[in-house]
């Protein structure tokens, strides 16, 4: 009873009746995280005379349980069974590790995802039916930026909640790290006071943290971050989650439009005849540069002024 209320909350708002084709966008997360929502607003805008679009939401990133995982992949699926859409687009790793894999993969549903972190492998993508945008950080310049700032460091911590995505993303950052001589130690924080706690452990122990992403802390507090990035800060802080860039020092972020608008452009692609099998996988290769002048002045750190001159300034709000 209570998934099937959920799944009457999960569902979007339909697109005005009359379309002779749909199309149905399954997110991993829930309505009101900020990356989704971006992803999803860019999705509509692109469909928005191709298809009758519908939404599931699969809530995977407050319910972090597998079983709920299970069972919301598993109404996904009959809703696709009630509905048939012409096309299925699978929003971040839960959708085709949940959904599409055990339930789509070379079907005669055409799926396009968006949003899978860094590699499609444990998915066996692509299908006969499917194909997508894999997402990457900007890593590599990231990590280049760190050293060059802090006179080739060597020593990098990661911050973030623990899901599937930090743990690629840690996979990744320890593997490009490598190769300028880097190590690499995550910090792991379920709640506002473990962020605190492991922020301050980070900070303390290496020379460049990457702040990664909150979602997930639920008892989130900005003051309290807030607070905790502007008290004796003594590493460079690094994000690639523009949101964080309060809490970090400069960032090269992803932009989450870029995901939306290609998924859309693909999915008119398939509704106007053209095969999915010949559209080949992609990556995401957009970044917009950020910098927080006051925090860097905070903790005595001078960017290089190329650095300096190519990056939006955050605003800061005490």
């Amino acid at each position: 009873m209570r998934l099937a209320i959920f799944l009457l909350l999960s569902l979007g708002m339909l697109a005005p009746m009359g379309w002779a084709q749909s199309c149905l966008v399954v997110s991993s997360y829930h309505v009101g995280y900020t990356w989704s929502d971006r992803v999803i607003r860019a999705v509509e805008q692109g469909l928005a005379d191709q298809c009758e679009v519908t939404f599931f939401h699969m809530d995977t990133k407050r319910h972090k349980a597998k079983e709920f995982a299970q069972a919301q992949a598993l109404a996904a699926k009959q809703l696709i069974d009630e509905t048939t859409p012409d096309v299925v687009i699978a929003l971040d790793d839960n959708a085709s590790k949940y959904l599409v894999m055990p339930y789509l993969k070379d079907t005669a549903t055409p799926v396009v995802f968006a949003g899978v972190n860094w590699t499609v492998e444990a998915y066996g993508y692509p299908y006969t039916n499917a194909t997508g945008m894999i997402e990457v950080a900007p890593l590599r310049d990231l990590l280049a930026i760190g050293q060059e700032a802090m006179s080739d460091a060597q020593s990098l911590g990661y911050l973030a909640v623990d899901n599937l995505t930090t743990r690629k993303e840690i996979t990744e950052t320890t593997k490009e790290a490598a190769k300028l001589g880097m190590d690499v130690v995550p910090y792991y924080a379920a709640t506002m006071a473990e962020w605190q706690a492991q922020l301050a452990a980070a900070q303390a122990a290496h020379e460049v943290v990457i702040v990664g992403n909150n979602a997930g802390i639920e008892d989130w507090d900005e003051s309290i971050a807030h607070d905790a990035v502007h008290t004796q800060p003594s590493a460079l802080l690094l994000t690639y989650y523009r949101w964080m860039m309060p809490y970090a020092m400069y960032g090269l972020t992803k932009i989450p439009e870029e995901q939306g608008k290609w998924a859309a452009e693909v999915a008119a692609q398939v509704l106007a005849g053209t095969s999915i099998a010949r559209i080949p996988l992609v990556s995401n290769r957009e970044s917009d540069r950020w910098i927080h002048l006051q925090l860097l002045e905070e903790a005595g750190i001078r960017m290089p002024l190329y650095l300096r001159q190519s990056a939006q300034q955050v605003d800061v709000v005490e």
